[in-house]
Order: C-alpha cells, then structure tokens, then sequence
C-alpha cells in the first residue's frame, strides 16, 4: 500500500514538474527573454534584426537552461538570460558611438560581439571566483551603501529603461519638453499606472500565477480599449504602441559574417572597463541571490559551485551570440512550490526549444507597454523598497553615498558610479573612525595600576612622586584621521605635569592593530619638541612590523637618552622605578 501511495506521489511530483516548469519557461520567454531582446536590438536595429536578437537570446535561454539547470547543485535551479539594463546601457553607449552611415548588419555584429565579451569576462570572472572559493571574500569586502547604491541604480536604470521602451524616448534634461506631447504622455501614464499597480498587488499577494494572470489581463485590456475607442490595429502599429511589425521570414541570408572585420572593435574596447566593473558587482550580486534562493529553499547552497556553473554556461554562451545567463528569479517558485528536482529545469527549458525553431511574428502583436510596465514593477520593487529598508539600516551620511551612486549608475556611468562609492565610503569610515579614541586607558600610575611598583616605592618613601608617569594604553587603528586625540592627550599630560624635575611617558601597542605613515610622522615631530626637557619618551609591546615603522623614520635608534623600548609596561615601569629613584629630587 505505501509503494502504492509512494508511486502515486511520484506521478503527481512529476506531473506538476512537466507543467509548471513548461509554464514558467513560458512566462520566462517574455520576461526576461523577451523584454531583453528588445532592450538590445529593438531601439537601435529594425523589426528584422529584432528577430534575430530575439532567436539570439532565445538560444541562450536553452544554453543556460540545461547547463544551470543540470549543473547546479540545488535541484530544482532554473537558468535563464539576465535582465539587466546595465548591459542594455553598455550596448546603446556603443551603438550611438557608431557612425550613423553604418550599415545595420554592422550595428548588429558589434552588438552581438558586446554581448559575446560580455559572456566571456562574466564567464571567467565567475569561474575563477568560484575555483580560487573567494565568494565569502568578496562578499564581505563590499561596502553596504555601494551595494544598496547598485540596487537602486539598478532599479532606476529599470524604470528608465521601461519608459525608454514605451515612448521611444531616453529620458533626460534635453528630451523632458517632449513628455508633453499628448501622445508621449498617455504612453508614459500607461506604462507606469500598469507597473505601479503591479507593484502594489504583488507587495501584498505572493503568487507565482498573478504575473503572468496580470499579462494577459494587460494584453485584454489593451485590445479592449483599441476595440472601445475604434482604433484599428494598423494605427497601433503606426503609433508605436506594439512590439511588431515583424517580417515573416528570416533576414539571417542578408547578415555576412565576414562583417566581423567591420565590428567596430575601438568603440567597443572604450566600454569595457564599465563591463568589467558591472560584471565584479555582479559576483557580489551572484552571492546575495544565492544566499536568498538558500533560504527559501532552505537547502544548502554551494555558492563557488553555483559560480563555477555560471561562468561554464556564459563562456559557452559566448559562442552563440547572445545575451548573459544566471540562474532565473524563477527559481524561488520552484523551490517554494517543493519542485526539486531536475525534471522542472529541462521541462522550464522545453518551450525555448520550441520558440527557437517556430515563427514568432505573432509577437509583434505584444503591447510595448505591457512588457515596459514590467519593467517599471522591477524597477519600483527595487527602488522602494531598498530606499525605504536603507533609511533605517545606514547613516545618513551613508544613505547619501548610496543615492549618489545610484543616480550616477543610472545616469550609464557604472564605473563612475563604483569609483565615488569606493572614494566616498572611504571618507565616510575615516571621518567616523576619527571619532574613535585610540586611546584605551590612561592613567597617572598609582598602586592600583602597578602593585609591584608600588611596594617599591613605597620602601623608598617616593611615592609621591608618581604621578609624573603617565602610561596611555592604544588600541585598534592609529591613523591621520585619529591620531590628533592622542597628541591633544600627550600635551595635557606635560602640562599637567610642567613642576617635575623629570616626566615619563609610556605608550603601550597591546592592542593596537594598525598605524599608518602619518602617526610616525607626527610621533617623530613629537619627540625632536621633547628633547632636551627631561621627558622620557617609553614603547611598550611592540611588534617587530611596528618596530620597523618607527625605526623607518628614526624614533626608534641604538641612542636611548630620549626614548626606550620595552617588551611589556612592567618593564617600562621599573626602568621609570630605577630612573626615578636615582634622579636627586628637588626640595619643596
């Protein structure tokens, strides 16, 4: 009886794999597939061309499909193309750098040779990382704010993008008089009343059937109102409104691939610091979503096996001319579904299979401001809720930083935007480890600080004379941006003590982790104003990296009148025991 009911499990498990997974593959082809084609062709190529984009990242959807899929080590993972429009930023930079005289053939090689380097540094980087298991390094080595800033960058490169896609417009300070225009603005209040209320369903409802329920609702309605308002379909078309006109053969005869010669390789090579720098932010990106996808399915996720994986698949991918791959955000309904196995990535991989080889000029039918509204709920889910979420984690002067970024990522300049973080949050840790003393506990020695002292100075009646023995224990950073508090503390001790014959300042390292140039620069200042006023100058536990700063700069010399090294206070203490009790004192 329970082989019975086990067997029939099994049959349900695999049923609702086939199903869901074909499903999802096919949700998949419009978004990200879809959309992303059209992110990279559609604005600078004609409608044949698109078609070739489309099959282009079509196949590498199936590429990515069986590779992630099959590879991972999370049963149940689904490897699609990556919707990013940091890449489709890349790409439009190079396309507007081209000569307008260029042939479209010539526009669509470089494109296509973009997306391939692309796939080829993701691919090494991700490999590489993966191999050398430096994921856990990584991850910790970014700043917060500059990663919130990729996140809200991102988010708005979306909502640029979708309302790019929608109005045929790039918005920006020279082209904000056209959204006046009638036509503009019903196009742009589409768009982002459709992605906005998206938004607002899924911020409340959690369902894997509300995207694609709120598609076809999208494409009703739109055809709806073409029907109530007597719009023909031609006039739609002329308006921009779809996606189309497609042609219904292939345009692939009239592509040469001797062009590869005309690729426009300098143009290109001008854009790749910001691929590089993308795909780095990538890696951390990987490992986040990784760490996400681990706790949905609250299974254990190998993350440098999952980026070895990844980079095999984009440097396959780089063969075949299309865009990025990782693995699909669709991949939190498998595992929240219980579909762990590999059966739902071959059956979410089926329908790209299908797609490649069939004619999608039925496609062209698609509203554009149904696939840009998508892009607009993308866009709004990162930028809301990292915006909000971020106001109460960081400072903000942090949340300053990861808005400046964020504007300058979408602006296009990703390397820009990766440099001002890394500079700023730079400053941002100087100016708040400055506030930080270094100095983890002073006193003016008394038999409380050292017994041992103490009862010797006792026998010799002079323990009134210890308090001209200052000792400042240190801790963690010295540097130029904290180092003031040290001296302010080093000048009230001499002035406190301006009446004694003789003075000893003991500086004890213990736990001090790291000084800079700056703080022996200053050290050396300090000791050439000393000399000559009966005031000792003592170190106390350095180590032999510490040693070699100070000798570096001459602090520390075989001549031992104005300063001592000592390997512990202790000793720094009985050398001011014995330097004291032979010093004749002054009658008062």
């Amino acid at each position: 009886m329970n082989a019975i009911f086990s067997q029939k499990n099994d049959t349900q498990k695999t049923l609702s794999s086939l199903a869901i997974g074909f499903s999802l593959g096919i949700m998949s082809i419009l978004t990200p597939g879809l959309t992303m084609a059209i992110m990279l062709f559609s604005e600078h190529l004609s409608s044949d061309y698109l078609v070739l984009g489309i099959k282009s990242v079509l196949l590498s959807s199936v590429i990515a499909g069986f590779v992630i899929s099959l590879g991972s080590s999370l049963k149940g993972m689904l490897g699609n193309v990556s919707l990013e429009p940091v890449l489709a930023t890349s790409v439009a930079v190079v396309v507007q750098a081209i000569s307008p005289e260029a042939r479209e053939s010539e526009i669509f090689l470089t494109i296509i040779a973009v997306l391939s380097i692309a796939s080829i540094i993701k691919g090494i980087l991700y490999f590489s990382v993966g191999k050398f298991k430096l994921a856990n390094f990584i991850t910790n080595f970014v700043p917060q704010p500059i990663m919130a800033g990729f996140v809200t960058g991102l988010g708005l490169l979306f909502v640029r993008s979708a309302l790019r896609l929608s109005t045929n417009i790039d918005l920006g300070w020279s082209t904000l008089s056209q959204l006046s225009e009638p036509g503009i603005l019903l196009k742009l209040s589409v768009t982002l009343v459709f992605g906005f209320t998206l938004w607002s369903i899924l911020k409340f409802y959690q369902h894997f059937l509300i995207l694609p329920l709120f598609v076809v609702g999208g494409v009703g309605l739109f055809y709806l109102a073409l029907s109530l308002t007597q719009t023909p379909v031609s006039a739609a078309f002329d308006g921009g409104w779809l996606l189309g006109p497609f042609p219904e053969s292939s345009v692939s005869q009239s592509v040469h691939w001797q062009d590869v010669t005309q690729i426009r390789w300098p143009v290109i090579l001008q854009e790749l610091p910001n691929l590089i720098a993308f795909m780095m932010i990538d890696v951390f990106l990987f490992a986040i979503s990784a760490g996400i996808i681990e706790k949905v399915s609250k299974e254990t996720v190998d993350v440098n096996h999952e980026l070895k994986i990844n980079g095999i698949a984009n440097l396959i991918n780089s063969f075949s001319g299309g865009t990025i791959v990782s693995p699909s955000s669709y991949t939190f309904t498998t595992q929240k579904l219980g579909l762990k196995n590999r059966l739902v990535g071959i059956s979410f991989t089926i329908p790209k299979i299908i797609f490649l080889f069939a004619n999608i000029a039925f496609l062209s039918f698609f509203p554009k401001v149904v696939v840009a509204g998508i892009f607009t709920y993308l866009g709004l889910s990162l930028l809301i809720d990292n915006l909000y979420e971020e106001w109460f984690r960081v400072s903000k002067l942090e949340y300053l930083l990861m808005l400046m970024i964020a504007i300058s990522i979408a602006s296009g300049n990703l390397l820009e935007g990766v440099v001002i973080g890394v500079i700023r949050s730079s400053i941002i840790f100087a100016i708040q480890a400055s506030q930080i003393t270094p100095i983890y506990k002073y006193g003016a020695l008394s038999s409380q600080d050292s017994p041992s002292l103490n009862v010797q100075l006792q026998a010799e009646s002079t323990t009134t004379g210890v308090e001209n023995i200052h000792c400042l224990e240190l801790e963690g950073l010295i540097f130029f941006g904290n180092m003031n508090k040290l001296f302010k503390k080093l000048d009230h001790c001499l002035s406190q003590d301006s009446l004694h014959q003789e003075q000893y300042l003991i500086l004890d390292f213990t736990r001090v982790r790291f000084l800079d140039s700056s703080l022996t620069e200053k050290l050396l200042k300090f000791q050439r104003s000393i000399q000559g006023k009966n005031i000792f100058l003592l170190f106390t536990a350095l180590n032999s990296k510490q040693k070699q700063q100070l000798s570096r700069v001459g602090i520390i010399e075989k001549d031992e009148s104005s300063q001592m090294v000592f390997a512990t206070i202790d000793q720094g203490l009985g050398w001011c025991r014995k330097r004291y009790l032979s010093t004749p004192r002054r009658e008062t």
